[in-house]
């Protein structure tokens, strides 16, 4: 992989992505982001904690495509250290991820991208469309009743419950209760889905 890109563009990307990786301490592999660039102007960016993913999209000048991982971490330090400009970041084949700026050079240890959990694929056969501002309200109503640090993890996130006509959604830490139910503007989905 060989691409060049602003600094302070990919800093944005990794800060996002960054922000689940802290939480996956118990599995090392899990601290890398995932560098994927299959076609001519874009590196995907994407990591994940087990629960969430992250992905994100770059436009980027592409010299030869290639994945790897490296530490997410470290990469946003000495991107953050960095003025704003162009960088140049090269993978070769041992895994090694070269940085160069300006006069400046950094080597990072990489891992195959094959050692790094399979990200699901989403498919949008079956959807409901929600107004944001409905989504918002919904979301504000419900928030204060999902329990944190719960041995319960399903107090830890709210019950979404769809139909073609409307949402609704409950969450409860065992002593608070909300529920809330509004109508969606366009639903495909067949029969009645839930999911915590």
């Amino acid at each position: 992989m060989r691409i060049k890109c602003k600094a302070k563009d990919l800093v944005k990307k990794l800060q996002r992505v960054n922000s689940i990786i802290g939480k996956a301490k118990l599995y090392p592999v899990l601290s890398n982001v995932i560098f994927d660039v299959k076609n001519e102007r874009s590196l995907t960016l994407y990591a994940t904690d087990f629960e969430l993913c992250i992905i994100e999209n770059l436009n980027v000048n592409l010299e030869r495509e290639g994945s790897i991982g490296v530490p997410c971490a470290k990469l946003t330090e000495i991107l953050r250290e960095l003025k704003d400009g162009e960088v140049f970041l090269e993978a070769d084949e041992e895994l090694n991820l070269e940085l160069k700026w300006e006069r400046a050079k950094y080597k990072l240890r990489g891992i195959d991208k094959s050692d790094y959990p399979k990200i699901p694929q989403v498919t949008l056969e079956e959807y409901v469309c929600v107004n944001k501002d409905i989504m918002k309200e919904i979301l504000r109503k419900t928030m204060f009743a999902i329990a944190t640090n719960d041995p319960r993890k399903a107090l830890e996130g709210a019950y979404f419950k769809l139909t073609p006509s409307k949402i609704e959604v409950v969450a409860m830490d065992g002593s608070r209760l909300a529920h809330i139910e509004r109508e969606v503007e366009e639903a495909n989905i067949s029969g009645e889905k839930s999911c915590i």
